[in-house]
């Protein structure tokens, strides 16, 4: 099978951790990950350590959202004009 570049980044960092893999496996297993849908060619176990990171941070993306993801670690950078009020409910 030929190796094409791919486009998609996970399926990029997992073609350079892992030559020896074909590249619908590889493919299956990224788009799986970011779906978060729990489906497996079998190849993950067989990852080494770097590209098994490289599936977790695609799962937790996929389970975030890329954009909450994003917003996230940008931050707040506007000021709030409101303020929270402060209560003490009493609970029983």
């Amino acid at each position: 099978m030929q190796y094409v570049e791919p486009h998609h980044p996970c399926r990029f960092r997992l073609l350079r951790l892992t030559r020896s893999r074909f590249l619908q496996d590889i493919t299956f297993e990224c788009f799986s990950a970011f779906g978060t849908v729990g489906l497996s060619r079998g190849i993950t176990a067989a990852l080494d350590p770097l590209s098994k990171w490289v599936i977790i941070v695609t799962m937790f993306a996929g389970r975030v959202g890329l954009l909450t993801l994003v917003l996230t670690m940008v931050g707040n950078t506007r000021p709030r004009r409101y303020e929270l009020p402060d209560a003490r409910l009493p609970l029983n």
